[in-house]
């Protein structure tokens, strides 16, 4: 940090949710594992798919191959088909009127990483992903959150309950003001929120347009 940004507190979005005490989710044996560790071996596989570029268009042999070496040695192995069936809907399930196998890999900006002021503090943090496509970027985080159901009410739920629109305004907020300083003529649609559990059955996503 520079001297001047040494004077300042700098804050991330988890030092500024809410703590809550959520109801827990009995597990199932065809559910995939509680805990941080599921989240961080999900978000890298699909960090992984689209920094190779195989999803557009979608290779479903290379990326079900990926798939199965990435995840040999890890927790997550024996619910291997589960995964395959996640990760090919986290990219066809249609956000609005697109999926994300439509962008190119070029448009994709993956773990970016932001700081900005706020009057005498800074904020600091990662954004998931950051896509372009047809005329907007788009904003999204994937969520690996295990809830009851993944009807729209029970993920707007857990957005309310987790903060998650709190942490969305921070990411466009970080996303505007990188865009201001490009003079990008380009605006933001939105962000998207994907609760990976519920893709399957085509449920989980949530969008926040701008």
């Amino acid at each position: 940090f520079t001297p001047s940004l040494k004077k300042h507190y700098l804050r991330s979005f988890s030092s500024l949710a809410h703590k809550h005490s959520l109801a827990p989710v009995p597990p199932s044996e065809d559910t995939l594992p509680k805990g941080k560790e599921t989240g961080i071996i999900l978000h890298a596989l699909l960090e992984k798919i689209i920094k190779e570029g195989l999803t557009h268009p979608y290779n479903h042999e290379a990326i079900h191959e990926m798939v199965n070496q990435f995840l040999y040695s890890t927790p997550l192995y024996p619910w291997l088909e589960q995964i395959i069936a996640l990760v090919d809907k986290a990219f066809h399930i249609r956000l609005t009127t697109f999926a994300l196998k439509d962008v190119v890999a070029e448009d994709f900006y993956v773990e970016m990483e932001f700081l900005f002021k706020d009057k005498e503090d800074y904020t600091k943090g990662f954004i998931d992903l950051i896509f372009f496509f047809d005329g907007y970027y788009y904003i999204l985080d994937w969520k690996s959150n295990l809830l009851a159901d993944y009807s729209q009410a029970s993920v707007e739920s857990a957005m309310k309950e987790h903060d998650y629109f709190l942490q969305a305004n921070i990411y466009y907020e970080a996303l505007k003001r990188y865009l201001t300083l490009k003079k990008s003529p380009h605006s933001i649609g939105g962000v998207f929120y994907l609760f990976l559990r519920g893709l399957p059955q085509d449920q989980g996503v949530f969008f926040k347009e701008n």
